[in-house]
């Protein structure tokens, strides 16, 4: 991983917690008060970042001279969304909801002033996705996939997720694996990021992406009287478990290991509904 991404992420974290605490002390004085507070902050993330993005062009030895100066001044003040930023922290009716809003707009501010400075930078191809600690099961599947610099930042809130610029050919020699990412983590670490079933069905081999996608078509069925967790995600026929001979229902690797009579048998049951491939 390049010394200047990581220190770049660092630097990130270290302004949103800063940023957090310093918003959390005046939203209670005054809306401007609290603006005026959150744009420094956001101004901040944003002049950061591009002088970050030229560093990790210099260490990649791509000449890190733009075709336009990015104006840092423009991104600030207007939420993510595309409106008002201080209607935005009005909305906040908790303190968890006004913490999610400022953590999430400060690293929305960041990502958007290296998409902007990608686009002055016609000589890099795209970005790669950098994944960071605390990330998700949705995020950690695509740690270092490659984009093309015009392609959009998926992320969620709170993401903290950042852009290296990169080359396409260059951009495996640093892209950040998922399966590296996912043994670096404690068990217990495994089991909140991707649940404690699907952190062993990854363990016991099955595929990182699989797990985390079946997800999204999980539902609850009835088998032989007793309720299982399906899904129907991967089961078209250009789908993964498609493509193996899974037809309708699914099972989710909770209900695998649940209905398991061994580890060799769990391992049979994740390769029949192609979470092992």
């Amino acid at each position: 991983m390049l010394s200047s991404a990581v220190e770049h992420y660092a630097t990130q974290a270290r302004i949103t917690a800063l940023g957090l605490l310093a918003a959390r002390r005046v939203r209670d004085e005054s809306p401007d008060r609290l603006l005026a507070i959150m744009i420094g902050l956001q101004l901040a993330a944003a002049t950061e970042t591009l002088a970050a993005f030229e560093a990790m062009l210099a260490e990649q030895g791509i000449d890190p001279s733009p075709a336009a100066e990015v104006r840092p001044e423009a991104l600030v003040g207007v939420a993510s969304d595309g409106r008002d930023l201080g209607s935005l922290l009005q909305l906040a009716a908790t303190a968890a909801q006004f913490d999610m809003i400022v953590e999430t707009q400060l690293q929305d501010v960041a990502r958007q002033a290296a998409a902007v400075s990608l686009g002055t930078h016609p000589q890099v191809t795209g970005y790669v996705r950098m994944v960071n600690p605390g990330a998700c099961g949705r995020c950690v599947i695509l740690a270092g996939r490659w984009y093309r610099w015009s392609d959009g930042f998926q992320r969620h809130p709170r993401c903290a997720c950042r852009h290296i610029p990169a080359m396409e050919d260059a951009a495996g020699d640093f892209r950040t694996d998922p399966r590296e990412y996912f043994d670096s983590l404690t068990g217990a670490e495994q089991d909140a990021t991707f649940g404690k079933a699907g952190a062993e069905a990854i363990r016991l081999g099955a595929d990182m992406g699989q797990v985390v996608n079946a997800r999204r078509g999980m539902s609850t069925a009835q088998v032989s009287a007793r309720s299982v967790l399906v899904t129907s995600e991967g089961t078209s026929r250009a789908g993964v478990a498609g493509r193996s001979g899974v037809r309708g229902a699914r099972l989710m690797p909770e209900s695998i290991l649940a209905s398991a009579t061994s580890r060799d048998d769990a391992v049979r049951l994740l390769r029949e509904y192609a979470y092992i491939t």
